[in-house]
């Protein structure tokens, strides 16, 4: 089966510096781990995200052109996954996304 493009650029955004060195396959634990579990639509908010970033829905929106309300609702199915965290800043009640670093057994 061929690997996916999107969650292959997601692995390496997901894996920090050494994930952009390495080359990925798909026995990868960065590829396989996303692969079975998060779609394109995800992929595309979640690669938006980037790295240790927290970032508004309305900046997800504007960085891949969705709907906010779809960006919104594929930003909080990847907090369910695992993939971003969620939490709401006081200082203006808006939801702010991060992806952390990929470690195995995280």
């Amino acid at each position: 089966m061929a690997m996916r493009p999107k969650i292959v650029k997601l692995a390496k955004v997901i894996g920090g510096v050494p994930g952009k060195l390495n080359k990925l396959d798909e026995n990868s634990p960065e590829y396989y781990c996303l692969e079975c579990v998060v779609s394109d639509e995800q992929a595309d908010i979640a690669i938006a995200a980037g790295l240790r970033k927290p970032r508004t829905a309305e900046y997800l929106a504007e960085k891949t052109g969705k709907p906010l309300e779809t960006a919104r609702r594929l930003a909080l199915e990847l907090a369910d996954i695992g993939v971003l965290t969620v939490w709401t800043d006081d200082g203006d009640g808006k939801d702010r996304f991060y992806m952390e670093i990929f470690a195995p057994g995280v």
